[in-house]
Parts: structure tokens; C-alpha cells; sequence
């Protein structure tokens, strides 16, 4: 089923293109990740369908704002095989030097399974660092991570997990040594005053600004800044 999905690409305004397809077998449940960045620079990154219905992340680049892309790449062979779409991307973002940074959740574990967020970055395009799992509230299922690249270079990730009984959402910040080993500063909890689904963030000159909904019938709207030191 997964061979009949593909990716497809357009621009519009000024760099209009009419839509082309960028590959198949795409996990169509999951979303898509897409960032500018430097000179001339598109990344994209989604859930690829691989031989044995694994569910990993693939990753393309385009270095002429989308006009071409590169053939794609596997981020990390996570080993993850599911007859189901997890209907869970990555997330994706680019600093102002055009390094790729990018965060997903996969399953782990064998006999015992249990899901984890992991971050991994390249520089090129074709190679990426090994992937680092990424610390979360300590519930075996974290899912949604988005992450952000602000203005500085600093990196921040958000996703949602469930908590003794209650979904929670969460974010910390990455700090990526210039030997590429990465530490983590303390989780900040988004809410805790009930439940919180699907969060997201945007960098902004006061910090980062962190913006959730509660969901079920009566879903709202939340949002706060987190500064980041």
C-alpha cells in the first residue's frame, strides 16, 4: 500500500513550480517536515516505508530553492517494523551555518518494546551523526517531537508523553558540543493544570514561545514563553 503514496513537491509566488513527485513509498499517515535555510536551502524528512515494512526516516535536500532534489537518504536504520502507519513524522530544522537538525520518534526494545525520541544532524546532506536518544519524562511512549533552531543556534525539542494517566507535554533544550556530543538541560513541563496534546514551538526574541491545545471535546489553546538561557 505504501508504494502507491508518494511525495510531491511545488512552490509558489515567485519561485512557482508546478508539483512533481520526489519519491514513493512513503508512510502517508505521517506528516512531512520541510525547512529553509541558507542560501538557497530546502531539507525535507518523512517516514519512509523500507523493505519489511520498516518505518524509518528518510531525508532529501535541495541546495537551488527546490528547483532539484537530491535522491533520498536513510537518517538512521532504526529497525522498526510495523504493519500500520504510527501517524507520527519527524521534525526538522536548519541553522544559520546549514546544519540539519532533526528529531523522531521511533519504537525499540525487541521482546520489550518501548518508544523513544532520538536527534541525529548532518552537515552534507548524505551523512548524519549517530543517533542520540533523547531523555524524556520517563513514559515508555513519547510521541509528537517538533523541534526549533532560533536565531543564536540554540535547539529546542517538544513532544508529549503520558504521565500517570495524563498526556503531558514537554519540552527541553539540545546543546551540541563542537565535537557533536549532546547534553540536554532540564524538561519543562508546558502544563500543569491538564492534559496537553501535540505541542509546538517558534523562536522568538524573548525565547521561545511554546503553544499546545488541552484536546477532547472542549479542546483550548494554550501557550507560554520558555526561556532558554
Amino acid at each position: 500500500m505504501a508504494e502507491r503514496s508518494s511525495l510531491f513537491y511545488a512552490a509558489a509566488g515567485a519561485a512557482s513550480s508546478g508539483e512533481r513527485e520526489l519519491t514513493k513509498g512513503v508512510c502517508y499517515c505521517c506528516k512531512t517536515a520541510l525547512a529553509a535555510g541558507p542560501r538557497g536551502l530546502l531539507v525535507a524528512a518523512w517516514r519512509h516505508v523500507y523493505p519489511g515494512n520498516l518505518r524509518d526516516i528518510a531525508f532529501a535536500v535541495s541546495r537551488d530553492r527546490g528547483q532539484t532534489f537530491s535522491s533520498p537518504v536513510r537518517v538512521s536504520e532504526d529497525g522498526w517494523a510495523i504493519n500500520a502507519c504510527p501517524d507520527d513524522g519527524p521534525a526538522i530544522g536548519v541553522d544559520g551555518r546549514g546544519t540539519v537538525h532533526l528529531a523522531w520518534r521511533t519504537v525499540i526494545g525487541g521482546s520489550d518494546p518501548e518508544g523513544a525520541l532520538f536527534y541525529a544532524s548532518t552537515t552534507d546532506g548524505r551523512t548524519f551523526t549517530p543517533r542520540v536518544r533523547i531523555p524524556t519524562l520517563g513514559a515508555f511512549n513519547p510521541t509528537h517531537p517538533q523541534l526549533v533552531v532560533d536565531g543564536r543556534g540554540r535547539i529546542a525539542v517538544a513532544w508529549d508523553e503520558v504521565v500517570e494517566g495524563r498526556r503531558v507535554a514537554a519540552a527541553r533544550q539540545l546543546i551540541v558540543k563542537s565535537n557533536r556530543q549532546v547534553d540536554f538541560a532540564p524538561i519543562v513541563t508546558l502544563s500543569s493544570d491538564g492534559p496537553a496534546t501535540y505541542p509546538t514551538l517558534a523562536a522568538t526574541e524573548r525565547g521561545l514561545l511554546a503553544v499546545w491545545p488541552t484536546g477532547g471535546e472542549t479542546s483550548v489553546i494554550r501557550a507560554r514563553t520558555i526561556g532558554v538561557p
